[in-house]
C-alpha cells in the first residue's frame, strides 16, 4: 500500500468514503473572462442524489419550510462577477443505499468519531484548488466557501482549518447557512445514537479564524436547531438510563430550544461523559423542563450546568465576535430551509450575495 494525499493510510478503511473527482463532477457557472471577482465554492447538504447526474442540476425550488433555492445565490454571485462551484462530495456516489447511509456508516466505522470524514473534507478542498481552480483561474484567486446544512458545517471547518494546509488557498471570506455543528442533534437516521465529536465544531471553533464571515439559522430549524441551554438543579444526580421516553429533564431555560433535534449533554459524571438524548417537548416555568426524554447513546450522571446543546450556531457567533473577529450573525425566523425569491425581500440567497457585495467587492474588483 501506498500513502497517498487522500489516502495517508495507502487504502480505505471499513466504511471510508472516498475522496471524489471534483474535476469531472462540478458545477460551474461563470461569469465569464473579464468580469471574474473571485469564486465562490459551495457545499450542498447531505441528502442529495445518490450516484447523481453530472454535472449536478443545482436546485432551485421547494416552498415554504422546506425552500432550496440555491439557483436564487448562484444568479446572484455570478452577476456581480464571482464564478459560482457547486462541488460534489464523499457521500455523493455512495453505492449502499441513501448518501446519508454513506456519512452514517463511514464515522460509525472511525475510532475518531468524525475526524476520519473531517480529514476527507480537508482534502476535498485540496483537489477543489489544485484540480478544478488553479488549473481554469490561475493561482491566488480570491476564494469564498459557502454552503448550508451539512455542507455549512464543512465550510465552518474548512475556513477554521486553512491555516497549515498542504494546498494554498487565497481564502477570503465563509457563508454558513443552518450549520448541522453537533451532528449527534439530528433525530434522524440515528445520528444520535453515535459519537460525532471528531467532526463537530465547538462553541470557540471560529475564535481564531480572521477573514469574514457570515453564519445564518433559522430559529424555528426543527432539524438541527440553533442554540443551548444547560442542565438545572432540579435533575442534579440523576442517571441519564432513567430516561426511557417518557423522562424529564429540568434545564435552565426552553426559549432557545426547538422541539425536534436531540440535545448533546456533556460533562457527565461517571459512564462516557455524554448523553444524546431525544423529547418530544417543552415546558416555560418553574421548572423549565424537557419533556418525553429517551437516551439515544451515552451514560452517566447529569449535574447542576452541565452543557446541553442542541446547536453552537448562536454561540460561535458569540464568541468569535468576542474574539474581535469579522462575523456576521444572520438570524432569521426560517426552518431548516435556504429561501430565495418567492420568498420576498430579506431572503437568505439576496442576504448572503448582498453581504458579499458589501464586505467583500471592494477589495476584489473585477481583475480576471
Amino acid at each position: 500500500m501506498v500513502a497517498t494525499h487522500c489516502l495517508p493510510n495507502g487504502a480505505l478503511g471499513v466504511g471510508e468514503l472516498s475522496v471524489p473527482n471534483v474535476k469531472k463532477t462540478a458545477t460551474i457557472s461563470d461569469p465569464g473572462s473579464g468580469n471574474r471577482r473571485g469564486i465562490v465554492v459551495f457545499f450542498h447538504g447531505i441528502g442529495q442524489a445518490v450516484v447523481p447526474v453530472v454535472p449536478q442540476p443545482i436546485p432551485n425550488s421547494g416552498s415554504a419550510g422546506s425552500y432550496g433555492r440555491y439557483g436564487d445565490f448562484e444568479a446572484a454571485v455570478v452577476a456581480d462577477g464571482w464564478v459560482f462551484i457547486w462541488p460534489s462530495v464523499q457521500e455523493d456516489f455512495y453505492q449502499g443505499g441513501n448518501n446519508i447511509t454513506g456519512v452514517f456508516g463511514d464515522v460509525s466505522n472511525d475510532t475518531g468519531n468524525g475526524s476520519r470524514y473531517l480529514a476527507s473534507t480537508l482534502h476535498t478542498w485540496d483537489h477543489i484548488q489544485t484540480d478544478l481552480i488553479v488549473p481554469n483561474y490561475g493561482a491566488n484567486r480570491p476564494v469564498i466557501v459557502a454552503g448550508q446544512s451539512f455542507g455549512a458545517l464543512k465550510s465552518l471547518q474548512i475556513a477554521a482549518n486553512q491555516a497549515g494546509r498542504p494546498v494554498s488557498c487565497n481564502l477570503v471570506g465563509y457563508i454558513s447557512h443552518t450549520p448541522s455543528v453537533v451532528m449527534e442533534a439530528l433525530d434522524e437516521f440515528n445520528f444520535g445514537t453515535i459519537n460525532w465529536s471528531g467532526l463537530d465544531l465547538s462553541a470557540t471553533s471560529m475564535n481564531s479564524t480572521t477573514i469574514p464571515g457570515i453564519i445564518g439559522y433559522g430559529i424555528n430549524d426543527q432539524l438541527v436547531g440553533w442554540a443551548a441551554t444547560t442542565v438545572a438543579a432540579g435533575s442534579n444526580g440523576v442517571n441519564v438510563n432513567t430516561f426511557t421516553g417518557s423522562g424529564v429533564l429540568d434545564v435552565a431555560s426552553v426559549a432557545n430550544i426547538t422541539v425536534g433535534p436531540n440535545v448533546l449533554v456533556t460533562g457527565l459524571n461517571g459512564g462516557t461523559g455524554r448523553a444524546v438524548i431525544s423529547f418530544t417537548g417543552t415546558t416555560a416555568g418553574s421548572p423549565n423542563t424537557l419533556t418525553g426524554c429517551k437516551t439515544l447513546s451515552g451514560s452517566g450522571t447529569l449535574a447542576t450546568n452541565n452543557p446541553c446543546t442542541q446547536s453552537f450556531a448562536d454561540q460561535i457567533i458569540t464568541n468569535a465576535q468576542g474574539a474581535s473577529q469579522p462575523v456576521t450573525r444572520n438570524a432569521t425566523a426560517d426552518t431548516h430551509e435556504f429561501t430565495g425569491t418567492p420568498s420576498g425581500a430579506g431572503n437568505d440567497a439576496a442576504t448572503y450575495a448582498a453581504w458579499i457585495a458589501s464586505t467583500l467587492d471592494p477589495h476584489y474588483p473585477v481583475s480576471f
